[in-house]
């Protein structure tokens, strides 16, 4: 597996308050076996809906599933190269939901995409994250 993360200086880089860095990265080159994690929701291994009204929780148990799913062909957070996120209200994500993927891909920023959406097949999802990895 290869990864190049990079912001090149001639692309700006905008500042979301309340976060002082920068929150992914603007391009990666990566070589490896491809691994494609679909979205996941907030459900625990007992099938359980965890964090109802609770965006960070949610964020958590989906961040805990996208990288159980990555552990199953021996990938860590530092081989996704891409994430998409999904959120029904994006400033309480950036608020609340954010820094839980900060604290995942902090120190290995991949590509990312967040789009609002009105809703999810699961009604009381606040949040659906899928991942993209390379090994």
């Amino acid at each position: 597996m290869s990864i190049e993360r990079a912001w090149p200086a001639s692309v700006p880089a905008r500042e979301i308050p309340p976060y002082a860095q920068k929150l992914y990265a603007q391009v990666v080159k990566a070589e490896g076996e491809q691994i494609h994690v679909a979205g996941c929701l907030s459900f625990n291994e007992d099938n359980q809906f965890v964090g109802e009204n609770d965006i960070a929780a949610q964020t958590q148990q989906i961040l805990q599933n996208v990288l159980k799913s990555l552990e199953h062909f021996h990938v860590g957070p530092e081989g996704v190269v891409r994430t998409k996120t999904y959120v029904t209200n994006i400033d309480d994500y950036l608020k609340f939901g954010h820094s839980e993927w900060l604290a995942v891909f902090a120190d290995c920023l991949p590509v990312s995409t967040l789009v609002e959406v009105s809703r999810f097949t699961e009604p009381r999802s606040l949040i659906e994250i899928e991942a993209y990895a390379v090994r």
